[in-house]
């Protein structure tokens, strides 16, 4: 049963309320209403129920008719097909529909098996005895399902090339409404944008076109499929034609092994893809035919560097012919080609010096320079340079050609002799000894021709000897070749070290191109070494332990600087809490009132002050503290000043009081040459 009136819930509930208010109208009018439920799209063979309602006459007065027009149009002739009597319950159907339509519930229509020309517009009509009759309609759709499917344009037997064109047309059979056609290469859509399906004149079939402009070699065993999709389908109907396209010849050439290096054998692939099969091949080298090369492979049994050229493989078929080439890279090892380079090479102190390496191979060498016997890289390119050479760049160095593709490289050694006059690093040094030990000084020097050493000291030259054969047993001079032909260390040793040999040593070189010399002074150790682990006396360093003496000693002197200041700090707190400013003003020389002092500033001491310190009763006021012939302790303080009484005095320590600040104060101009003391501004002075 596929015909539905009242698909969703919310239908029942229009008909509710329907309901409700055609009962209210009806009790106020007596108007009859019908409604019908909602279009009906049925498939062919199945069973439809075509809904209808009435609302206004009772049941047992109902006179219900049904109705058929083949189509929506007014015009088109209305037939009558069902007939119901509520008063004699008595139905009748007419004409096909005869024994295949029964009244459902209230006045619906139930049609069994349904056909093609069930398709139309049915028309429920609700009347009674003496009163209007209602109409309304209901359309019906009947589908039908497409039955075939099938694709022309192509005979399986006439062949096809690539560059031909291609015209498929997919055609179905009986489907209602027109089906959907869509075209499939492989799994991909190519369904042609734009043209809709074609229908037939006879209304039951229908095309659809898939135009190729141009067959290529990658439609060849392509599988064209046309899909039919129709709404009364479970699954679609599909029509595949796989295609068959002949195409010249398409090459590609590898290479066994994909390294060829010199000297081993190779072979030479020709892969071909086409269709039909290929007929022959023909092997050409540089544009030249390989005498031989007429098969799908090429094997040259001994690879030479001469080999490396373009190879092409031509192949034909039935449908034409077609190319391929490949550079075969025979690989060779490096060989290095700059040969003058080669040798001892004799250069001057402080020339420029540069020589470029250059090698072949293929591939091309990664090619270095390295000091020799070792692996370290000298410089990053393939030119040694040195813009201002040195004895100490004098050695064998190796210029290296390597590949990847080979383990063994080329080298070739270059020795550079540097001469010149003799070169010391450093002109000057010192070496510390004890009195009665052994000293030793050294002296290394660079120089080729080998220079000659002279140890000169306070009398000038030492000698070893007496002049008369007798080896002296005061000094020791030995002479060591550290690196042949460049550098030397001579070594002056004195045996047990007295008094006179703290001094100046020189060490002379000299050659054929001119000389150097170096100063070594010998200065006395304060401490002697330890016997074991320490440094050697001529490197000029000291021992641990006099390291861990001196580190003793700065820490020392840091704590007592400290402590010091920390002491210093006391004592002036002290003295700022005892001194307590003086407000009052004292009238001064000749009535004229006294300078008041400013607060926070450093008065004078007080009698009490002057008392304490000079062990005296304090005197009358305004009477002289001090005679002229006696000084008390603190008039010696301030005659120990390195200022006169009448000059000034400037802050420091007088006991334990200190006073003020530096100010200068002419103390008799204020004082009017009265020994009374006097309260400056800051400085305190007495006369």
């Amino acid at each position: 049963m596929a015909g539905t009136a009242f698909g969703k819930s919310g239908r029942f509930s229009l008909w509710t309320a329907a309901v409700i208010w055609a009962a209210l109208l009806h009790d106020v009018t007596g108007v009859i209403i019908v409604d019908v439920g909602d279009p009906v799209r049925i498939k062919r063979g199945d069973d439809a129920v075509l809904f209808c309602n009435y609302w206004g006459i009772p049941i047992d007065q109902a006179e219900i008719e049904w109705h058929f027009r083949s189509s929506s149009s007014i015009t088109a002739p209305r037939q009558q097909i069902f007939q119901y009597r509520a008063d004699g319950n008595i139905e009748h159907a007419y004409g096909n529909f005869d024994g295949r339509v029964t009244r459902g519930d209230r006045a619906s229509l139930q049609i069994r098996n349904i056909t093609d020309t069930d398709d139309g517009v049915y028309e429920c009509e609700v009347g009674a005895v003496g009163q209007p009759s209602a109409t309304k309609s209901i359309p019906l759709t009947v589908l039908v399902p497409p039955s075939t499917v099938e694709i022309t344009g192509w005979d399986s037997q006439s062949p096809l090339r690539a560059g031909d064109p291609l015209r498929l047309s997919c055609t179905t059979t009986g489907g209602k409404p027109a089906p959907q056609i869509t075209w499939l290469r492989g799994d991909t859509d190519v369904t042609p944008q734009g043209p809709s399906p074609t229908p037939f004149p006879d209304s039951t079939r229908v095309t659809l076109d898939l135009q190729i402009a141009s067959l290529s070699k990658d439609d060849h065993q392509a599988r064209y499929t046309c899909r039919i999709t129709h709404e009364t389908l479970g699954s679609p109907l599909e029509k595949t034609m796989p295609l068959a396209v002949q195409y010249a010849p398409i090459i590609s050439i590898t290479s066994n092994p994909p390294v060829t290096k010199e000297g081993e054998p190779a072979t030479l692939v020709c892969n071909t893809d086409s269709n039909p099969a290929i007929r022959n091949y023909q092997w050409l080298k540089d544009g030249r035919t390989v005498a031989g090369g007429t098969g799908k492979q090429l094997t040259i049994t001994n690879l030479q560097r001469t080999d490396t050229s373009v190879y092409t493989c031509q192949a034909i078929n039935d449908v034409g012919s077609g190319s391929g080439n490949f550079t075969l890279n025979v690989a060779y090892p490096p060989k290095i080609t700059t040969t003058a380079i080669q040798g001892e090479k004799p250069v001057r102190l402080g020339d420029r010096v540069s020589y470029k390496c250059q090698a072949d191979g293929n591939p091309a060498p990664t090619v270095y320079w390295r000091v020799k016997d070792t692996k370290v890289r000298f410089g990053t390119s393939n030119t040694l340079t040195f813009p201002s050479v040195r004895y100490q760049d004098e050695g064998r160095y190796e210029c290296v050609a390597s590949q990847q593709s080979f383990t063994s490289n080329d080298t070739i050694e270059t020795f550079i002799n540097v001469k010149g006059q003799p070169f010391i690093e450093q002109a000057r040094g010192a070496v510390r000894a004890q009195a009665g030990s052994k000293a030793k000084l050294e002296c290394e020097v660079y120089g080729d021709p080998q220079p000659d050493l002279v140890w000169e000291g306070p009398d000038g030259r030492v000698e070893v000897s007496d002049g008369r054969g007798n080896v002296q047993s005061e000094y020791i001079i030995e002479q060591q070749v550290i690196t042949p032909d460049a550098k030397i260390k001579g070594v002056l040793t004195i045996n047990s070290v007295e008094e006179k040999h703290f001094t100046t040593y020189t060490c002379t070189a000299t050659n054929s191109d001119g000389d150097a010399y170096k100063q070594i002074e010998l200065q006395k150790a304060g401490t002697k070494p330890p016997k074991s682990g320490g440094r050697s006396q001529a490197t000029g360093l000291q021992s641990p332990l006099s390291i861990i003496v001196a580190v003793i000693v700065v820490v020392v002197v840091v704590g007592l600087i400290i402590l010091g200041v920390l002491v210093w700090w006391r004592n002036k707190r002290k003295v700022n809490k005892e001194s307590a400013p003086i407000n009052t003003a004292e009238k001064g020389v000749n009535g004229k009132a006294a300078i008041s002092k400013p607060p926070m500033m450093n008065d004078g001491p007080t009698d009490r002050e002057i008392q304490r310190m000079t062990h005296a009763p304090p005197p009358y006021d305004h009477e002289p503290r001090y005679s002229t012939g006696s000084l008390s302790r603190y008039d010696r303080t301030l005659q120990g000043s390195p200022y006169s009484p009448t000059g000034i005095y400037h802050s420091g320590y007088t006991d334990d009081k200190f006073f003020g600040t530096d100010l200068d104060v002419d103390l008799s101009a204020r004082s009017g040459g009265s020994r009374r003391p006097y309260y400056g501004t800051s400085d305190t002075s007495f006369v």
